[in-house]
């Protein structure tokens, strides 16, 4: 400090000749002129010693860079910034402009396109700072996704949303203010992503998204999006419908319609259906086997939502048409020479209801030795089915055929001189045979004529019985058949038996449809015999109520089978009602 020493108190503006004010070793730090400083010729003062100097650029928050739409306040930094200093950008003068202090302006950043722009800070004294490379232009981010909604999302589905803007890369997305549906994230990238919760209302969840580019500039947009509740919409059947069904009926399957909003599968249930009754997927199936009326809570449940919605149905289980085992057979045809066929015999179940005409046909009668056939037996009607009399069977010594009918009547007697040829008569497919011929060969040619037909065979032929000695003068009429629809087996619609010898066939036995059996005058003082008449009989579960009514003077019975509602009808013609 020695050098300060030989200056110290002296007139710094007359300093004596060489006289050091410092030294490389000691240095003053700051000196203070009182008046005006003199180097030279010029004279320095303080409104003239000061030179401005720009050191930093501030932009908007924490941006890099202006917009380039202008009208933000920019700020510079640095010194010697005088009251009315000018800012030029570009060689163009910013219109406004503050000088806060000496070491602060701020203006308002005019427009100009993208780019690098130098800036001249030029106080009133022509001082003059330049800033280089200057003051940056870049654009905001721009929103190509328009403000507003972005669209409905259904409960417990996963979002599918997203944000774009365009500008300098990348862009990076935030959620600025507001608030997402919840279960949803919103990622730097601007999609929405996540999945969506319950919820018993429509909600409209709006929040506001900034994009901000390289430069750190940010635009802000307003969006929304809303979460729907599912809703779940019976399509069929309608509410209330009523269904009718007969018990131990199988039901046409009814298909079960209800659709999600949201597009889920459905699952129904039911809290009740009738006995014997079920849902199988969308389909109520099955057999109801109880008598009764009910109604059932149907209900579509929505997967994933678990929304539900319900419909009523109503059931109306009744005894409906019973499925029905019946038997109808015709009376039996008469005998003369040769033996009558059997009534036709129809067996089957069915479904009935309402009101039938039930026919019971009588049996055949014989004919006289030497006048044709014996007549056939009369036809048995359930409507819907007809079971065809027995044919008569062949005349005695008459060249004459068995008749034909349920089953066919067997072929007539001859004699020694008049052999008996005739044909037996044929039977109705699906419900008997035909009947048996005679024979003109043999020992006792011309004799023996054919048995009639009968249900479960033909008619035995007179060939098979002419043997001569003690040989059966007649053939065998066809066997019937035995059914059990009265609880015990009873056989039904036999052929009868050709004449033979002087032992009587005899009439057929009533309700049976059996063949009346053959004869002549001379061994047996009768012209053949009559047919069995013929029967209808039906049974049907007990559970169905019984027959409401039997009219036009129907004979009946009731056999006793263990579960069933059991009618045989004997005789007559009428109506008969479910």
């Amino acid at each position: 400090m020695a050098d300060y020493f030989q200056v110290k108190n002296q007139n710094i503006f007359n300093p004596p000749a060489n006289t050091s004010l410092g030294n490389a070793t000691n240095q003053f730090d700051d000196v203070y002129v009182q008046n005006d400083l003199v180097l030279g010729n010029t004279t320095v003062t303080g409104a003239t010693i000061n030179t401005p100097k720009v050191s930093t650029i501030t932009y908007p928050g924490n941006d890099t860079a202006a917009d380039t739409a202008g009208g933000q306040t920019i700020t510079l930094t640095g010194s010697g910034f005088l009251a009315g200093a000018s800012v030029l950008i570009n060689g163009s003068a910013v219109g406004v402009v503050s000088v806060v202090n000496s070491t602060t302006i701020t203006f308002t950043s005019p427009a100009n396109a993208t780019g690098s722009y130098v800036i001249y800070v030029i106080n009133t004294d022509g001082g003059t700072a330049i800033s280089i490379p200057g003051i940056q232009y870049s654009g905001t981010p721009n929103w190509t996704t328009v403000a507003g909604s972005l669209g409905n999302v259904y409960e417990t589905v996963g979002f599918n949303q997203s944000v774009i803007a365009t500008g300098d890369a990348p862009i990076i997305y935030s959620v600025f203010s507001g608030s997402l549906p919840p279960g949803s994230t919103f990622n730097a990238n601007g999609t929405i992503t996540g999945t969506s919760q319950l919820t018993e209302s429509p909600t409209t969840y709006s929040f506001t998204v900034r994009a901000t580019d390289a430069e750190q500039q940010d635009t802000n947009r307003a969006f929304s999006i809303s979460v729907i509740p599912d809703v779940v919409t019976w399509n069929s059947p309608a509410n209330n419908t009523t269904y009718t069904q007969s018990v131990n009926t199988a039901i046409a399957n009814i298909a079960l319609s209800a659709t999600s909003a949201a597009g889920f599968g459905i699952v129904y249930t039911a809290n009740t259906l009738p006995t014997g009754v079920n849902i199988n997927g969308a389909n109520i199936v099955g057999t109801p086997t109880v008598i009764a009326n009910s109604s059932s809570l149907l209900t579509a449940t929505a997967n994933n939502s678990g929304k539900t919605s319900t419909q009523v149905v109503n059931w109306v289980v009744e005894s409906g048409a019973p499925q029905v085992e019946y038997l109808v057979i015709a009376g039996g045809g008469g005998g003369a020479g040769g033996g009558g066929g059997a009534g036709g015999m129809l067996t089957g179940t069915a479904m009935l209801s309402g009101s039938y005409t039930v026919t019971v046909g009588a049996g055949g009668s014989p004919n006289f030795q030497t006048s044709g056939s014996a007549s056939s037996g009369s036809n048995s009607v359930l409507t819907g089915y007809t079971a065809i009399g027995g044919g008569g069977g062949g005349g005695a010594y008459a060249y004459t055929a068995g008749l034909s009918g349920g089953s066919g009547g067997g072929g007539s007697i001859g004699s020694f001189s008049n052999a008996g040829v005739g044909p037996g008569g044929a039977g109705t497919a699906g419900q008997g045979n035909n009947g048996g011929t005679a024979t003109n060969t043999g020992v006792y040619r011309g004799w023996i004529a054919g048995g009639g037909g009968g249900a479960g065979a033909v008619g035995d032929s007179a060939t098979n019985r002419d043997t001569g000695g003690s040989a059966p003068w007649g053939a065998f009429g066809g066997v019937g058949l035995a059914s059990s629809i009265t609880g015990s087996a009873v056989t039904y619609a036999a052929g009868g038996q050709a004449y033979w010898s002087s032992t009587v066939s005899g009439n057929a036995t009533a309700n049976t449809g059996n063949g009346g059996g053959g004869s002549r005058t001379a061994d047996a003082g009768s012209n053949g015999w009559n047919g069995g008449s013929g029967v209808v009989i039906i049974a049907y579960p007990n559970t169905y109520p019984a027959i409401s009514s039997i009219g036009g003077g129907l004979s009946y019975t009731q056999p006793s089978r263990a579960g069933y509602r059991v009618y045989r009808f004997t005789a007559g013609t009428g109506t008969i009602t479910f």
